[in-house]
């Protein structure tokens, strides 16, 4: 248990660790020293190689998590070795595809800068790069168990940028020099993971005859159908920065990517807690304690919200003092946020119903509706966008989540009704979030989102929502010493 424990504890440092690397990056060095449609364009590069993936590497990794435990260890390296030849074939042939139609491809997509038909190609060695990370630090985990994957993920991975940016912000290197090192950036975590393994005896690369056609087989099917269901994600969190470079500019790729960034952060309170609440449910759903599921969930549903809405409602009263810091370009990214912080906030009332239905027989369900939201959500971005520009955007991701969470819940009370219901006095605390929100836009209208009064009074009405929300708070404290026990 003890080593349990401080592997468990150093993981938590690192990825927190990562994340304060990741905002310092993408939250303030990059946009204050980059131009806005060069910061767009490192964002498009990564939107636009998570659904490369789904070509080079379809959900590798979740397929090596799943059947390398179930192989022998020879078996696993020729697991390895075969993904990583497919991912590295696959996306040399892309390039060199991209090589002879990517000029008319990437003028399509430009819009008058020249920044996307100059580094567009570099979407595919990042994609690479990627792939190779995902898939060393799946084998790493079943490996070696211990937290040095999750340092080189989180830390490795983005120690690089900050290096990079330095470098380009003291002059030393130019343009073209920093993106091509930012394509290339993955490969350092690869190559640190490498080193790990290497040191081990009688590591070497395995040819695929190594695992009989049989399980060849499963694995193809299991990763077809894992890549598949990946999509709305992908979608999700990627299809909305894809139109905006499209529709509108790089540059404002680069204020709505921005706006994504603080969106995300708003939803981190659910990723940490589900780090214990899906054990928790897959224990109680496996063992059909639906009377002890039914109380998780209700605690789940409500401690996301109220978590998330407390970073939310933080962001709302300082983004405008986060971006005084940088450059004025990005003042466009206040009131954007104001309308794409629901997103997050509306997930955070379904996602875990989503956990729930993940681990039930009617899973199939929660990819249809996702699938439908989607959907919805292009068709809203494409009439939106052209009129609106990123409020548009925002609005549409909005009721595209507002869509989905009607869906999840309305299969969900019909399917799962002895685990799902509608927490007792859920309008209650939602009515208060929305009430927060709209007095602080109140007060920025009043006195200006950069008067001193606004700081002062709005981060004193957070204090106050944080003190209130404490007393909420056991259910969490509950889940975290079931999950100790």
């Amino acid at each position: 248990m003890g080593i349990i424990a401080r592997q468990s504890t150093f993981n938590a440092i690192w990825i927190y660790v990562g994340i304060a690397i990741g905002y310092l990056n993408a939250g303030h060095l990059f946009p204050k020293f980059l131009g806005v449609p060069e910061y767009g364009m490192t964002r498009l590069i990564l939107s636009w190689s998570s659904f490369a993936l789904l070509v080079v590497a379809p959900a590798f990794p979740a397929a090596m998590l799943r059947y390398m435990p179930r192989l022998t260890k020879d078996q696993q390296v020729s697991l390895l070795s075969a993904f990583m030849s497919y991912s590295l074939v696959v996306g040399l042939l892309l390039s060199v595809a991209l090589a002879i139609a990517g000029p008319g491809v990437w003028r399509r997509y430009d819009d008058g800068t020249g920044i996307f038909v100059q580094f567009g190609f570099l979407i595919l060695p990042y994609t690479i790069a990627l792939a190779y990370m995902s898939l060393w630090d799946a084998y790493l985990r079943l490996e070696l168990r211990s937290v040095i994957a999750t340092f080189w993920t989180e830390v490795g991975a983005r120690l690089p940028n900050t290096l990079i940016i330095l470098a380009y912000m003291m002059d030393w290197i130019d343009l073209s020099t920093f993106f091509y090192a930012y394509a290339l950036a993955p490969l350092v975590p690869v190559a640190g993971m490498w080193m790990m393994v290497k040191q081990r005896p009688r590591w070497q690369v395995r040819w695929w005859k190594e695992i009989p056609w049989r399980k060849w087989k499963e694995i193809v099917v299991y990763t077809a159908y894992s890549a598949f269901t990946g999509v709305p994600s992908l979608l999700y969190r990627h299809v909305d920065m894809i139109l905006v470079g499209k529709l509108l500019s790089l540059a404002k790729a680069g204020i709505y990517g921005l706006t994504i960034l603080f969106s995300v952060l708003v939803e981190s309170p659910f990723r940490a807690m589900g780090a214990i609440y899906a054990p928790l449910m897959s224990y109680h759903m496996a063992n059909r304690c639906y009377q002890d599921a039914r109380i998780l969930f209700m605690q789940a549903v409500r401690g996301a919200f109220l978590m998330d809405a407390l970073i939310a409602l933080g962001l709302l009263v300082n983004i405008p003092w986060i971006l005084s810091w940088i450059k004025p370009a990005y003042s466009e990214v206040y009131p954007v946020f104001t309308v794409l912080m629901w997103v997050p906030l509306i997930r955070a009332l379904y996602l875990p119903l989503n956990v729930v239905f993940s681990y039930s027989p009617y899973y199939r369900w929660l990819l249809w509706v996702n699938v439908v939201g989607i959907i919805f959500n292009i068709m809203l971005d494409i009439w939106m966008i052209p009129r609106w520009g990123l409020r548009g955007a925002a609005v549409a991701s909005v009721m595209a989540v507002l869509v989905q969470m009607m869906g999840v819940w309305g299969i969900g009370l019909r399917k799962l009704g002895d685990v799902v219901y509608v927490p007792d006095g859920a309008w209650k605390w939602i009515a208060g979030v929305v009430g927060s929100y709209v007095t602080i836009l109140l007060m920025a209208q009043w006195w200006g989102s950069m008067d001193p009064r606004f700081w002062i009074v709005g981060n004193g009405m957070v204090m106050i929502y944080a003190v209130v929300l404490w007393r909420w708070m056991p259910e969490i404290k509950e889940m975290i010493l079931r999950k100790r026990s």
